[in-house]
C-alpha cells in the first residue's frame, strides 16, 4: 500500500518539541516529515548536519521527500 499524506498545523518550539494544533488519534506510530516555515534561514540551526547548518540539514531533508514521494508514485 502507497503512503498518503496527511496535513497537520503545528508550533515546534524553540526547544524542538512538536506540538500539534489539533488533536489526533494514531491506531499505530507513523513517521512524519517536518516542514519548518521561516522567515530567515540563519534563525534555525540544526543539530546532525555538516557544521550544524540549515542547508546542510535541508538537503537532507529534500533526499527524504524525494524517497517519501516515491513511495507514494507506487
Amino acid at each position: 500500500m502507497a503512503a498518503k499524506l496527511q496535513t497537520i498545523e503545528a508550533v515546534v518550539g524553540i526547544d524542538g518539541t512538536v506540538r500539534l494544533n489539533k488533536a489526533i488519534h494514531l491506531e499505530r506510530p507513523v513517521q512524519a516529515v517536518v516542514t519548518l516555515l521561516v522567515d530567515d534561514v540563519d534563525d534555525v540551526a540544526v543539530e546532525g548536519g555538516s557544521g550544524g547548518s540549515f542547508e546542510a540539514a535541508a538537503e537532507k531533508v529534500f533526499d527524504k521527500h524525494e524517497e517519501l514521494f516515491r513511495k507514494l508514485a507506487q
